[in-house]
């Protein structure tokens, strides 16, 4: 049955061309196919292929929240990245709150890493400091990477340039 479902999407795609990622998830859905390996697979390709739009990151994200077995950290990671890579701060923020209130997962120091240049791009380090904090009372160690995102954060700010020295 598997092996029929799989020709089936082949076909969609030989017909569309290079069909959307969208088709990809709808094709994937039509066919009941709602492994999370194949989730993470179609993110792995759109986000590497540097062509994914806002709005297919965000179905993929509800995908990924509803999704049972619970998808790995690494698709969760992979997606506000690369959101993160295209200047959509906001979303990533929204995306990580909305994770944590709906999901179970506790945090790990990259999706953090990546929240905390989030808030830094929008000239919030002290909110980046807040998800520090988080980090710590979760039981992580902060790394390297951290640091640089906080500093550069402050580094941003004029005002804030002292504080990066101390």
């Amino acid at each position: 049955m598997m092996r029929m479902n799989m020709k089936t999407i082949n076909k969609a795609e030989a017909h569309s061309g290079n069909p959307s990622f969208f088709t990809l998830l709808r094709s994937y859905a039509a066919l009941g196919i709602t492994n999370s390996t194949h989730l993470e697979k179609l993110i792995q390709t759109g986000c590497k292929s540097g062509t994914l739009k806002l709005d297919e990151a965000l179905s993929f994200f509800q995908s990924l929240i509803h999704s049972r077995p619970m998808p790995s950290d690494w698709a969760f990671n992979q997606l506000i990245g690369t959101l993160s890579k295209m200047n959509h701060h906001s979303t990533v923020v929204s995306m990580i709150r909305q994770m944590r209130a709906v999901v179970d997962l506790d945090p790990q120091v990259s999706a953090m890493n990546i929240v905390i240049k989030c808030y830094c791009r929008l000239n919030k380090a002290d909110l980046g400091f807040s998800v520090l904090a988080i980090t710590r009372k979760c039981g992580l160690q902060s790394n390297a990477n951290t640091i640089d995102k906080l500093l550069n954060g402050l580094c941003r700010d004029k005002e804030s340039m002292e504080d990066a020295v101390e």
